[in-house]
């Protein structure tokens, strides 16, 4: 299986990313939004774990525009928000 994770602090990113691969998964990892767009558009991963706020895009609107490109991957978000807005766009995105 192969994931994409988008975690913009970088000890978290590389904590999650260690775990990831001890248990047999390939993982590419990024820290900005519109860097992962770039990579996302050019490979094909069966998983997204995305944190929400992250710099140049966010996950949720980065996730808008993977699925303007009729990309269905499933989406798991990490984050620590609490703003009950938020929470709902991920979820009307269809996020996990």
């Amino acid at each position: 299986m192969k994931i994409f994770l988008l975690e913009d602090e970088k000890m978290l990113q590389g904590s999650i990313v260690e775990y990831l691969q001890s248990v047999g998964y390939l993982v590419d990892a990024c820290e900005d939004g519109e860097d992962a767009y770039e990579i996302i558009k050019q490979n094909r991963y069966d998983l997204f774990i995305f944190d929400i706020n992250t710099p140049s895009i966010d996950g949720l609107h980065l996730l808008e525009k993977i699925q303007q490109q009729k990309i269905c991957t499933p989406t798991i978000f990490i984050s620590a928000i609490t703003q009950i807005e938020q929470i709902t766009q991920a979820y009307e995105l269809g996020c996990y």
